[in-house]
Parts: structure tokens; sequence; C-alpha cells
């Protein structure tokens, strides 16, 4: 599953960013490699954030300042991506360092008491998994691991999720619908550098920035919405609570 998961998550990948998600799977093999190697250790965490964070921020002046502009490019996944890995990092170390996991201490620390090995494979499954890679949301990398194996929830018992998917993923169309409908008659983004628009008054500067605004962002809802669905689909999204009831 993890050879499928890290497959179906590759392709998506190339097919919104192309040959840019190289950046993505050297950080990943390379993470992967040191949490084998000196994983649990102060080390590992420091480096884990200078390196994902430094690789991260050197693709947006990569972006910035020598393309030009800022779009939703491959490094959209890799700030998703950077935050994986560092929790990846810090609940090896929380768990190897013995912190003393109770009420108040959260599960996602409890994968590495249970495992001796990380293996790339398995990294490169969490990290790529379909429908978490592109815009979210963050899970943890034990809970990834229970929902793998089987363990998440009893599939028996616990039902209801293809109903709320259709759900997300229908409000999901009607928003995509609106936006194709509307977005001929919104200004792109040139208009907004351009002196047309520097000679508008102060107020219709807001009024348009607000509605050029409103639009951008329904793009954003878009994805969250069909993430979401895609995450109830699959299981990934289930979340257990201390009553015995579930969401």
């Amino acid at each position: 599953q993890h050879l499928l998961n890290t497959i179906t998550g590759i392709a998506l990948l190339y097919y919104c960013y192309g040959i840019g998600i190289v950046h993505l799977l050297f950080d990943i093999c390379l993470i992967a490699v040191l949490l084998n190697v000196a994983g649990g250790t102060i080390g590992s965490v420091l480096f884990m954030w200078f390196w994902v964070f430094g690789h991260l921020l050197w693709g947006y002046y990569q972006q910035r300042m020598i393309d030009g502009h800022l779009e939703n490019d491959v490094t959209l996944s890799q700030c998703v991506l950077t935050l994986k890995l560092i929790g990846v990092a810090t609940s090896v170390y929380d768990a190897k360092t013995g912190k003393k996991v109770d009420e108040k201490s959260s599960v996602d620390s409890l994968f590495a008491l249970t495992s001796s090995k990380i293996q790339v494979l398995e990294v490169m499954g969490f990290c790529c998994l379909f429908c978490t890679s592109i815009i979210g949301p963050q899970f943890s990398f034990h809970h990834y691991r229970e929902i793998v194996n089987g363990t998440l929830y009893d599939r028996e018992k616990v039902g209801g999720n293809m109903y709320y998917a259709i759900n997300r993923a229908a409000l999901a169309v009607f928003y995509l619908a609106i936006f194709f409908l509307t977005n001929p008659y919104v200004p792109s983004t040139a208009y907004y550098a351009s002196v047309e628009f520097a000679m508008q008054s102060y107020l219709k500067k807001l009024f348009l920035s607000g509605v050029f605004f409103f639009f951008l962002f329904k793009r954003f809802f878009i994805g969250w919405l069909i993430v979401e669905a895609a995450c109830a689909s699959f299981g990934i999204s289930y979340k257990a609570n201390k009553d015995g009831s579930y969401e």
C-alpha cells in the first residue's frame, strides 16, 4: 500500500508541477535516511528545520526574484511537505527521548515507541499520499500507519464517510461552477499593476481589490473541499473522541 500511495501521489504531483517535484522527492529521501541514521537526536531535528525550511525559502526566492512572480507552483506542496517532515522528526525525538505520553500528550508521538526502523517507502507514501500532498491537510505519521495497517477504526462500526465525502465533493463542484461563470468578469492580475488601476479613486481600488482576492481565494476553497472529500473517502480524516464518538 505504501508503494501504491507513492506512485499515485507522485503521478498527481507530476501532473501539477512537472519535473519540479524532484525537489520534493529529494527532501523526502534525504530525511527518510536521516531518520534511520540519526532519528531521535536533537541534531536531526535541527538539521530538519534548517534544511527543509531553508529549501522552501530558497524556492520562494527562486520563484519571486528570478521568475518574477508568485504563483501556485511546487512551493505550495513543498510548504505542506516541510510541515510534515518537521512533524515526523519532532515526534521521533519526543518519543525516543522518553517523553511521557499521558492524556495530555498527543498520540502523534506514540508511533516511534512501537517501531525500530522507518522505511524510506513508508515515508514516501506518507508524504506523497494523493489526498494530502498538494495543499494538505496535516496529519501525523502515526495516523498514517494506523490507516495503512487497518487499525485506525473498525470499518464495520464506523460508516457514513462516503456520504460526507460526496457532500463535500458536490459543494466543491458548486463553487467550481460559480468560479468559472464569474471568472471572465474579474480583472486579471496585470490590471492591478496598470496605470488605469492607479488612476482609480481610493475607494474604487479597495472595492476592486476586495472582489479580486475574493475570487482568487475561491480556488483554494475549491481545492480544500476536494481534499476534504478525498480524505473522508480514504478514511485519513477519522478522529475518535474520548466519549467513544467519532468525527
